[in-house]
């Protein structure tokens, strides 16, 4: 199963990465190729956000965050669909959580290893704040495969949870997308002028993600700033922005997720490394 295959698959910024062969795990036996993989996404309850950080923002923010929040459980599920490569050597290497271990605030168990099934279980935090989930991938056969999730987060007050499942069905031997159909003639009439939709554009999302922060409106921030990962999940400058959400919102395990995830796609990402320590530090009382 490829990085990119199922970082597609799980939710709030958590993705897959590679092991070496060393650690016994044995990858699971699904066919290279072009896959198509729809994502549904369930969530419910409150984000969790400290006393202290609603004391600073202004009554008509703190307005519209609550009122955002009573409204979350009754959001109904998301479904997108994409379409992913899976090479042949990504099929030899395992795979485990880029949240790290005890030092990153999180700690991951293998509850159960096949060729056909790995479950993953990952904690985080201590004490009122914390959060966790499992991740469970099963193949039905080599063409046929499902990823479902189930995460919390809490502060003892307001309780997020957020559940996937992905279907993974494989598409074709050939990574090759379908061309792009062909345009009209010159000659075809031209279609009548429409009214322009909003732009499903990562970095138009990314933007408005980065206002909502100045605003510390991190609700609408958080909403904006999943849609551009959404769209784009290569982009590390908005991994690296929900990051700093969750870190104002003191949810330093999730924050610590999405630093790794920034750090892992630009290695050389200075202020993702001087983000996450500060997330290390905070989750640690220092």
């Amino acid at each position: 199963m490829s990085r990119s295959l199922v970082q597609l698959c799980l939710v709030v910024g958590l993705c897959a990465a590679p092991l070496g062969s060393a650690s016994g795990i044995p990858p699971l036996d699904l066919e290279p190729g072009l896959w198509e993989i729809v994502l549904t996404v369930r969530t419910e309850g409150k984000l969790p956000i400290p006393p202290e950080v609603l004391a600073r923002m202004t009554p008509q923010q703190r307005a519209a965050a609550e009122a955002r929040m009573h409204g979350q459980g009754s959001e109904p599920p998301r479904t997108t669909v994409k379409k992913s490569c899976l090479r042949v050597d990504e099929l030899e290497r395992p795979l485990m959580l880029t949240l790290g271990g005890d030092g990153q605030g999180c700690r991951q168990t293998v509850a159960e290893v096949s060729a056909t099934r790995q479950q993953l279980r990952v904690d985080c935090g201590q004490g009122a704040e914390h959060g966790g989930g499992t991740v469970l991938l099963e193949a039905a056969d080599r063409k046929d495969a499902t990823v479902s999730s189930h995460w919390l987060a809490t502060d003892g007050t307001r309780t997020l949870r957020v559940s996937s499942v992905a279907k993974l069905k494989w598409l074709s031997a050939s990574c090759d997308l379908p061309p792009a159909a062909a345009a009209p003639p010159k000659s075809a009439p031209a279609a009548p002028p429409k009214v322009a939709p909003v732009p499903e554009d990562a970095g138009h999302y990314y933007e408005e993600g980065r206002k909502q922060t100045d605003r510390n409106d991190f609700q609408a921030a958080l909403g904006a700033l999943n849609k551009s990962i959404e769209l784009d999940p290569r982009r590390a400058e908005s991994y690296n922005a929900r990051g700093y959400v969750y870190l104002r919102l003191k949810s330093f395990a999730p924050a610590i997720a999405d630093f790794n995830e920034a750090i892992r796609l630009r290695p050389d990402y200075t202020n993702a490394y001087k983000n996450r320590e500060i997330a290390r530090r905070r989750l640690a009382g220092r």
